[in-house]
């Protein structure tokens, strides 16, 4: 993992301090893969579930995100994003 980061970093030409599993589910990868991302020196690790952090602190060991797929229509994306904003407040 480090050595990929590394050509990685080479062939960009800048720091690569973001990770993400492939598929992102917490199925996909385990603890000692969490490890090793880390100690290869990613800051931030990515993976595919849905959460909402409201607070910075709130971040734990990785970052949820949700990923726009290519079918969804801007009107989907549209009342994602709404749906979301809406369980910030």
């Amino acid at each position: 993992m480090k050595e990929s980061k590394e050509k990685l970093e080479g062939k960009v030409g800048c720091l690569v301090d973001s990770f993400s599993f492939p598929y992102g589910r917490l199925t996909d990868f385990k603890k000692n893969d969490l490890q090793a991302a880390k100690q290869s020196g990613y800051k931030f690790i990515f993976t595919t579930e849905l959460k909402i952090y409201k607070n910075r602190k709130d971040l734990g060991e990785y970052i949820c995100r949700y990923g726009i797929e290519p079918y969804l229509t801007s009107k989907a994306v549209k009342i994602l994003i709404n749906g979301l904003l809406k369980r910030l407040r």
